[in-house]
This record gives structure tokens, C-alpha cells and sequence, in this order.
């Protein structure tokens, strides 16, 4: 073979070896574009992960607090209904028990407990009997049980002639006996009276200054989660915003916290139930207005040969008496002055208005492949809302969109209480057509159509029997209400003896009257331990009433300064086998646990096994935790997170029977 320049140059040209290596050197380039791309894609998408989760676990922190505040105003909502409650327990059982027609007197007391027969009257508060201490004490100089019935009578004592002659001495001095008799009885009836009148205005006067504390309690934990988002508190007294923020920041990996778009103070809160006040309360509860009348036998001089004559009277007409002008007229003045007097069965939310927090956040992490140009922006909101508790019934069964309280198509979920008013302007007396609507009464069980009217309840007084009734009614009980405007505020009757009962035998009959019903856990969200869970929290200190004033926090019923009474002590007090059985009672704590807990994070179906029940308790000496329980069913509001699209959806049935369908009336921002 010949070998020369020219076969060499021949060779270079032909030879095909180093070919895939210039290849590769040219398709390197394009591998490491891809390979580039794929790292910055998944660190993108790693970052938008983690700022989606971050801004979920804000949002779920904003509506827990959000949640904690609304179990709050929905236990306080309650015991407002409890204040209500003893009220009508008071007219209706204590202050009737005088008349003859009552059951408990009865001497056929088995056919006195059947419900069906049920005292038809509402009969006016009348204590002027033998059994109460003031008139049994003076029973043995002649008084007479002048209650016995509304229209009882007695008559008038007749003036002995003076006849001249033999014993002229003693006919003078019987006449003047006579005379002295006759005014005796009558001032008898007008001491009776007072006692009659000061029962009933006492008990207003409790049940409105109780009522007064309730009201500024919830209106300002409402005014609270109305507030801006940056003034928005939690139970403990901090800012929710804040909370929600560094939530967020501390869950962000360090390229999403160090790129946030305007930093930590970037994250965008929204608060659903933002809005402008209407006079002292946000626009999404409604005060339901009630004026009762309370009516007191007022045994008056009749003329026509009667000393006394029963008549119905109403308390705000004061008995005409000399000592009126004394402390017991400072009870109507101070009523009537009371700061928010008008009596109320609470508050009612609009189901229109949803309560939800929503969270933006957004960052713009550089990537280490894209060293030039502008970094892709992540943006990542989120949608959470408190679901499943009871703030407390509607007055009616239906609430439209657009009306600001229920009050259209089907009647009330309360048909015994005392009718709405339109505002709380008072008047003078009910009227004629339905007098007997406006005596309070409240039912034990949904669509119970009795309530106190039943001869079950009239009876049913734990601690007294027929023989001791006279040992412990006073007016003594009710008069300790000068602490009802302090921290200690209890309006439940206090023992002036050393009864075997802490309290006596009154205090238990009003526990039992006012201990939670069929009615009460099937409408409320009731928290068993009020006071350990949320009486000592730091936000107490911070809001104030509509004066300003601190706010007094709101015990339940039958708390002292030594002994901070619960729900679940009342609970347990009725379900105490020496105090006779209670009907329509809560017979376990653990039954107040009806509001919904889902099974699981994205398990909403019902628990037949949590819902009323406790699967574990907390311990004796273990941590608070609400409804006492720590894993089973649970009182209050659960959250969860929600879709933007859920809540802009224009189809919610929650306007309750007949409502229809519609749109909320507070959709998220379109730019958020």
C-alpha cells in the first residue's frame, strides 16, 4: 500500500473515531438545561408545598382561636337562658306555692305527679302564706293564708253596736277589739302585699342585673372577633393576626422565609366576621328582646264588707304604702337604672354571616439555576372555619337571607318563653289578648308544651316536704343582692341557718330548676368546666363593657367566692339520688357533648361512638381540656379548612325550614 501526504490526509478525513464525542459535547448542554429545569421545578414545587401547608396551619390556628372565643360567647349565651330560667322557676313553682290549688298540696300527691294534669292558670306570684317564715312566725296571732287563690277574699270583721245598760263598760270595749281586729286584718293584707311584691321585684331585680353582665360579657367577645384583624384577641388575651403570622413563618423553609413578599408582615389575615357595629353589636347576632310581666297578688281593700280582696297586680306598679319610699322602692329605681335593663333570652347568630379566617401568603424564592432575571413568584392562600357548635336557638325556625334575626315562616323553637320584642323599649302591662304569654316559662325538651305548667315540675322540690315548707322560705334568702354588681355575683337563695343542705333546701330547688335539660344540650354548646377553661383567661382583663368599665367575668349559676360552681355540678347535684329524680335531666356530664367532631381530617361522617360520650376523661389532677374529655365526642366549635370555591358557592341551605338556598352575605375579597 502506498503511504504518502496524501493517504494521510485521506485517512483524517475518513476516519470515523471521536464522532459520540462531539455528540455528547453538544447534547450535554440541553441535558444540563433539562436537569437544571427539573431541580428548579421540584424546589418550586417543594416551596409551594410548603407554603401551601404553612398558610393551611395559619388558617387552622386563626379559626381554632377564632372557635375558642365563639365557645365562649355560646356558654355565656347559656347562661343567660339559666338566668332566665330561675326567673320563671321562681314565679312559677316558689312563688305559687301558696295557693291550694297546687299540687304539692294535694293530699292525692300520686295523682298530682301525672303531667296531663297540669295547672292550666299562670297564677301570680303570691308567698303570703303559712309556709313562708314571715307569715308563719305571726300565725299564731291571727294571720290569716291570705294567697289560697287568685281570687280569694277575706271578709270584713263587722263593729259591734254599743248597746246602753247593763255592761255598757264592756260593750265599748268589745266594739273598739272590734274596730282594732278589723284594722289588724287589713294591715295584715297590706304587709302581706309588700311581701307578696318585694318576692317578684327581687327576683327581676336579680334576674336583670345577672342579665346585664351576661349581655356585656358575650357583646364584647363579639365586638372582639369583629374587630380589625390586628385587633382581633385570643382567649389569652393576644392577638389572633399575630398568632396566625408566626405560624406561618416558623412552618417556612429558609427560602420561602427569606424571600416572603413584604416579609412576615406581608401574610394577609382576613377575617370573615369583620364589620362595622350597629350601636354596641356587630351585625351577625341578634338580641332577641323579651319584656316578662311579672305579677304579684296584691290584696287590697274591696269595700262591700271585704277587708281584702285578691287581685292580680304587675311589679312594676308599686303597692301604695307608707314605707314604699324606703329601701324597697330603691328596687324598682334600681332596676329600671340598670345599664342595658331590658330582659333578653340571649343572642342569636346569623347563619348568613360565616365565621372563617382566610390566609395569603407569597414568596419568591431564587432558584440555583436561574441566577438571572426577575424569580418566579409562589402564592398560596387558605380558608379555615369553626363548624359544629350551637351558639344558642333562633327564636324562630327560619332566618331568609338579608333579614337581620329569624323571624319569617314557621313559629318558634321556644314556643313557652315569652313572646319577642321588637326592641327593648318597655311597657306598661302585656296585652289583653295574652296576658298569661308574658309569665316566663321555658321548655325542658324540644316540643315540650308544658314546661313548668306540669304537676311534675310544680312538685318536684328536692329537700322540703310538705312538713317542713315553713322552716326555710324568707325573704331572707333573696335580699343578699348587694354583691350582684361585683365580681361574686350569685342570685341563687341563700340559707340564713345552718341547713343540712349547703345553701338549704331553696338554693337545691332552684339548682334543680335550672340544671340543663333535654332543650338546653340539644341548642347550646355547653361547656361542662366554664370557669377552669375559660373564667381565668387573660382576655377578661383587656375587653370592657360599652361604659368602659372592666368586665365582670360571667360565673355560672351557684358559684361563691369559695366554690367557682360548674355546669357539671349542677349536673351532678340533680342526679343525686337523696334529692328525689329529676325529670328531662342531663343524668352524665359527658351527655353535653352533642357537637360534631369528625372521625378523621377529611372525615365528617357521624361518630355515633364519640358523639355524647367521653372515650377518655381527663384526668382528676390532669390539664383543662374542653368538655372534660380528651378523645371522644366534644362540646363547642371543631374547625376545619375550607375551599374558596365553598364559600362564594351561591346554593347554601342554611337559612333552616323553608329558608331556601342563597349566598353568604361575607364571601372572601376578590383580589384575596
Amino acid at each position: 500500500m502506498k503511504s504518502g501526504p496524501k493517504s494521510l490526509i485521506v485517512r483524517c478525513v475518513c476516519n470515523a473515531r471521536g464522532q459520540m464525542a462531539i455528540f455528547m459535547a453538544l447534547i450535554f448542554q440541553v441535558l444540563f438545561v433539562f436537569f437544571a429545569m427539573a431541580i428548579n421545578i421540584g424546589l418550586l414545587v417543594h416551596d409551594k408545598i410548603n407554603l401551601q401547608n404553612s398558610v393551611d396551619l395559619g388558617a387552622y390556628y386563626g379559626a381554632q382561636k377564632m372557635a375558642e372565643v365563639m365557645n365562649a360567647m355560646a356558654h355565656v349565651n347559656y347562661q343567660i337562658r339559666q338566668d332566665y330560667k330561675l326567673l320563671a322557676y321562681r314565679m312559677r313553682v316558689i312563688g305559687s306555692l301558696g295557693y291550694d290549688e297546687h299540687p304539692i298540696r294535694s293530699s292525692r300527691r300520686d295523682e298530682a305527679l301525672v303531667a296531663a294534669n297540669y295547672m292550666r292558670e299562670n297564677l301570680p306570684s303570691c308567698v303570703s302564706w303559712d309556709g313562708w317564715v314571715e307569715i308563719h312566725e305571726n300565725s299564731t296571732s291571727g294571720q290569716p293564708n291570705v294567697c289560697r287563690s287568685p281570687t280569694n277574699r277575706v271578709s270584713r270583721l263587722p263593729i259591734m253596736p254599743v248597746v246602753s245598760g247593763l255592761g255598757f263598760g264592756f260593750a265599748i270595749r268589745t266594739r273598739e277589739n272590734s274596730i282594732r281586729a278589723r284594722a289588724d286584718i287589713e294591715r295584715t293584707c297590706l304587709n302581706q302585699t309588700r311581701l307578696n311584691w318585694r318576692f317578684a321585684a327581687l327576683s327581676n331585680y336579680a334576674y336583670r342585673i345577672m342579665v346585664k353582665h351576661r349581655k356585656e360579657a358575650f357583646l364584647a367577645l363579639a365586638r372582639n372577633l369583629s374587630a380589625d384583624e390586628g385587633s382581633m384577641l385570643d382567649m389569652d388575651g393576644t392577638s389572633i393576626q399575630e398568632g396566625i403570622r408566626l405560624t406561618v413563618a416558623n412552618n417556612l423553609t429558609i427560602a420561602n422565609r427569606e424571600s416572603l413578599v413584604g416579609g412576615v408582615e406581608g401574610i394577609e389575615v382576613y377575617n370573615g366576621l369583620d364589620a362595622e357595629f350597629t350601636g354596641d353589636r356587630p351585625p351577625w347576632v341578634s338580641e332577641i328582646f323579651i319584656h316578662p310581666f311579672l305579677s304579684y297578688i296584691h290584696h287590697g281593700e274591696a269595700g262591700g264588707g271585704v277587708s281584702c280582696q285578691n287581685r292580680q297586680e304587675y311589679i312594676n306598679e308599686i303597692p301604695p304604702q307608707e314605707e314604699q319610699d324606703s329601701e324597697w322602692a330603691n328596687i324598682a329605681r334600681a332596676t329600671s337604672n340598670v345599664p342595658m335593663h331590658s330582659a333578653s333570652l340571649g343572642f342569636e347568630k346569623n347563619p348568613w354571616t360565616m365565621a372563617y379566617i382566610g390566609v395569603k401568603a407569597q414568596s419568591a424564592p431564587r432558584k440555583p439555576f436561574a441566577p438571572f432575571g426577575s424569580p418566579v413568584r409562589v402564592v398560596a392562600r387558605a380558608f379555615a372555619k369553626p363548624f359544629g357548635g350551637r351558639m344558642g336557638p333562633w327564636h324562630k325556625k327560619t332566618w331568609s337571607q338579608g333579614d337581620s334575626s329569624s323571624g319569617t315562616g314557621l313559629g318558634e323553637i321556644d314556643v313557652l318563653t315569652v313572646p319577642r320584642s321588637t326592641n327593648h323599649i318597655t311597657i306598661d302591662r302585656p296585652p289583653d289578648s295574652s296576658p298569661d304569654d308574658y309569665l316566663p316559662n321555658f321548655s325542658k325538651y324540644p316540643g315540650d308544651e308544658l314546661g313548668l305548667k306540669s304537676n311534675l315540675a310544680l312538685t318536684f322540690t328536692p329537700g322540703l316536704t310538705r312538713r317542713n315548707f315553713q322552716r326555710f322560705f324568707t325573704l331572707a334568702n333573696f335580699v343578699h343582692f348587694e354583691n350582684l354588681l361585683t365580681q361574686d355575683a350569685d342570685p341563687l337563695a341563700l340559707s340564713q341557718t345552718n341547713a343540712p343542705i349547703p345553701g338549704g333546701p331553696v338554693r337545691a330547688m332552684e339548682l334543680a330548676g335550672i340544671a340543663p335539660n333535654l332543650f338546653d344540650i340539644t341548642y347550646y354548646s355547653i361547656e361542662p368546666n366554664f370557669n377552669k377553661i375559660y373564667g381565668s383567661r387573660g382576655i377578661w382583663s383587656q375587653l370592657q363593657d360599652t361604659n368602659g368599665s372592666p368586665l365582670i367575668v360571667p360565673r355560672d349559676l351557684g358559684s361563691t367566692a369559695d366554690n367557682p360552681v360548674s355546669i357539671r355540678s349542677q349536673v351532678e347535684f340533680v342526679n343525686d339520688g337523696r334529692r328525689g329524680d329529676w325529670f328531662y335531666k342531663i343524668s352524665d356530664p359527658f351527655h353535653m357533648l352533642t357537637s360534631w367532631a369528625q372521625r378523621r381530617e377529611s372525615d365528617y361522617s357521624f361518630d355515633e361512638e364519640r358523639f355524647g360520650n367521653c372515650i377518655v376523661e381527663v384526668p382528676e389532677r390532669g390539664p383543662p381540656s374542653t368538655g372534660d374529655c380528651i378523645a371522644g365526642g366534644r362540646t363547642g366549635y371543631s374547625v376545619k379548612l375550607v375551599s374558596r370555591a365553598y364559600l362564594n358557592f351561591e346554593d347554601h341551605r342554611i337559612g333552616g325550614e323553608g329558608a331556601g338556598g342563597g349566598q353568604i352575605v361575607n364571601p372572601p375579597p376578590g383580589d384575596f
